[in-house]
């Protein structure tokens, strides 16, 4: 850029527009990079089905009053690879009574050789949401106290890639609050059914593959438009290496 700035006379005049035609396109992929907002492109689609759903909790009392914990995950495989960076999840709480704050977790699992079931040796990814965001979605669940369904947004703190024609399992689970039973809700889309742990079966054990999934979606967000500027911006260049030889 300097040797381009060092021109004289009419080829000078020349090197010196084209690198403000840099400069201008490098501080517009800039703004662009700061206030567009970036595509969001869905990759795994479970929509929810709002009659039911596993509690997937790490600590909460069951019908009688005892503690207990139940972990629940879900499987999924890619066609093509992508890298996730935004989960949404529906969900709802047995009591219909949502916590003030709450910590949920999420999850990526390989699969184990021989029954495919999630790895406890190889986690992906973990990560852990304190508040995340959580919307009603004006629906009820048709089950229990007839509890309201929520939305949840995870924002992933580090975007987690993933390959294609691999089995991957997504567990959610909130965190260390027995006052009340989340309750990941259920899905029909793949209907190849979902996974669960708690103290009485003792390892991963699959849910009926005839009744239902879990209801989430794996969102991977492509880079923004700002390469394709950046790269216009240096298209310049060639023109005033040109010159100066």
């Amino acid at each position: 850029m300097i040797a381009c700035m060092q021109g004289r006379g009419r080829h000078g005049g020349v090197m010196m527009r084209d690198f403000r035609v840099y400069l201008f396109l490098s501080a517009a992929a800039l703004i662009l990079a700061a206030t567009s907002p970036l595509r969001a492109e869905i990759v795994v689609d479970h929509q929810p089905d709002p009659s039911g759903g596993f509690a997937s909790d790490t600590e909460f009392l069951d019908d009688f009053g005892s503690p207990l914990w139940q972990r629940v995950a879900d499987d999924f495989t890619l066609t093509e690879p992508a890298v996730t960076r935004r989960i949404t999840a529906w969900g709802f709480y047995n009591l219909d009574d949502p916590p003030v704050t709450e910590t949920m977790r999420i999850r990526f699992y390989g699969a184990r050789d021989g029954d495919g079931l999630p790895d406890d040796g190889n986690i992906i990814s973990e990560q852990a949401f304190i508040d995340p965001l959580r919307e009603w979605t004006g629906r009820i669940i048709f089950s229990g106290v007839g509890p309201r369904e929520f939305i949840y947004t995870f924002d992933l703190n580090e975007p987690v890639p993933l390959e294609a024609n691999v089995p991957y399992w997504l567990e959610l689970v909130q965190v260390g609050d027995v006052t009340t039973r989340f309750r990941w809700e259920q899905s029909v889309a793949d209907l190849n059914g979902r996974a669960f742990i708690n103290p009485i079966v003792g390892d991963w054990t699959p849910g009926d593959p005839a009744v239902t999934d879990s209801a989430f979606q794996l969102d991977t967000v492509p880079e923004s438009a700002t390469a394709a500027l950046v790269l216009l911006s240096y298209a310049v260049m060639p023109r005033c290496r040109r010159r100066r030889r």
